[in-house]
């Protein structure tokens, strides 16, 4: 039990300290955005750099923040039953949740980035990114575009850490509150009820032992 509240505690650090990252990038996506506003209707001009910039932020924003937005439940409930259950029964939906759905759709999505049957990750969906050291093929655009693609698998490796720690959470709830049965008073050895002879035997004192008689005197001799 402590092993797994040791675990939750370091990846709701780590989901924490993505999160304020995650908080400083949307600043500066809001910040560019309105910069690239400025710069297209007042000054008639369009950076490409700076929109790609853009939309590359928004995208490393939505990756690292799902870890972040799942540890504060933030995620859309597609569910009408959720919110009538008890919470022993909302922990059972976020327990199994996690382990059947969450964690092999990650798993899934991390595994088909990484890993291609014609040649494993040098043929995969980031290994031909790195491979060829992709960019942007607009001129002027950004070049590692393959930073970017990497992001994807490590966004959803966060977000499946995650949801390993929130389904270990919700098991160690259901252990603490399961319903325990009372236990049984013990009950207590008593001394058998004792018998009438024995009753009037002890009632009765014990008989004294028996004083020795005095020793006869000798007659004593006259001189």
């Amino acid at each position: 039990m402590r092993a797994l509240q040791f675990f939750v505690r370091v990846v709701d650090r780590i989901s924490e300290g993505t999160g304020r990252i995650v908080m400083w990038l949307a600043l500066a996506m809001v910040l560019l955005t309105s910069y690239n506003v400025f710069e297209r209707y007042v000054l008639g001009r369009n950076t490409t750099y700076l929109i790609e910039l853009n939309w590359h932020l928004y995208s490393v924003i939505f990756l690292l923040g799902a870890a972040y937005t799942l540890k504060h439940d933030g995620h859309v409930r597609v569910d009408m039953l959720y919110h009538k259950l008890g919470s022993r029964g909302r922990a059972w939906i976020n327990l199994l949740g996690s382990l059947f759905f969450l964690l092999p759709l990650a798993g899934f999505l991390i595994w088909g980035t990484l890993w291609s049957k014609y040649g494993g990750f040098e043929n995969s969906f980031v290994g031909r990114s790195w491979r060829f050291w992709e960019r942007s093929p607009d001129p002027g655009g950004l070049p590692a575009r393959y930073l970017l693609k990497t992001m994807i698998p490590v966004g959803f490796a966060l977000l499946a850490l995650q949801g390993l720690a929130e389904a270990a959470r919700n098991a160690l709830f259901l252990w603490e509150s399961r319903p325990r049965r009372p236990r049984r008073p013990r009950k207590r050895k008593t001394a058998p009820p004792p018998t009438p002879g024995s009753e009037s035997a002890s009632a009765s004192p014990s008989p004294s032992p028996p004083t020795p008689a005095p020793s006869p005197e000798l007659p004593r001799e006259e001189a």
